[in-house]
């Protein structure tokens, strides 16, 4: 595959990405308040992985300094959407070639790392959010079709165990803890 270098954009003459995947430098010539200069020669930049397995590089405009997600960049002098994800269709965050990124919603990014087995669900109590027990669902689910009860009174349940009712009436319905 040929390499295509485009300008990243709000740095174009300073900084080019690749198809590839890899971010370089352009030759310059630096200038100094004391009236020195100093050219540097352009280079691939080392890219730096972050603690999610994603490459960052760091990109310098005068005297500012700005680090990047590379995949983001690579987008971004490609196609220039600012205001959408980034995603890897490969599951794989460390391949940054063009032809492996896309845009996307965020929902869709989410939906894709739950398909690809990158991002995994914790049903029910599992949940480190849930303030729900497996027990409470059951009890909850067999008041509702043993006991008859007023209405008023699952305001009083969801009172009691924290939730908001609409919660309550999601279990009943079987729409939340499904799997129970």
């Amino acid at each position: 595959m040929k390499e295509i270098w485009k300008d990243v954009p709000g740095y174009e003459g300073l900084y080019m990405a690749s198809n590839l995947g890899r971010i370089k430098s352009l030759d310059m010539i630096l200038k100094y308040k004391d009236g020195r200069k100093e050219s540097h020669k352009g280079r691939i930049l080392k890219l730096q992985c972050n603690r999610n397995g994603y490459y960052k590089a760091v990109l310098y405009k005068k005297v500012n300094r700005k680090e990047f997600f590379v995949h983001r960049l690579i987008l971004l002098s490609f196609y220039k959407h600012k205001n959408l994800d980034c995603n890897h269709k490969d599951g794989n965050k460390k391949n940054n070639y063009l032809n492996n990124l896309e845009y996307c919603t965020r929902s869709e990014n989410v939906q894709h790392a739950y398909n690809m087995g990158l991002k995994k669900g914790y049903p029910g109590e599992n949940n480190p959010k849930s303030k729900l027990t497996n027990k409470r669902v059951i009890r909850i689910r067999w008041i509702h079709n043993n006991v008859k009860i007023p209405k008023y009174f699952w305001k009083n349940l969801s009172k009691f165990y924290g939730v908001h009712v609409n919660k309550i009436y999601a279990v009943i319905r079987n729409e939340t803890w499904s799997h129970i």
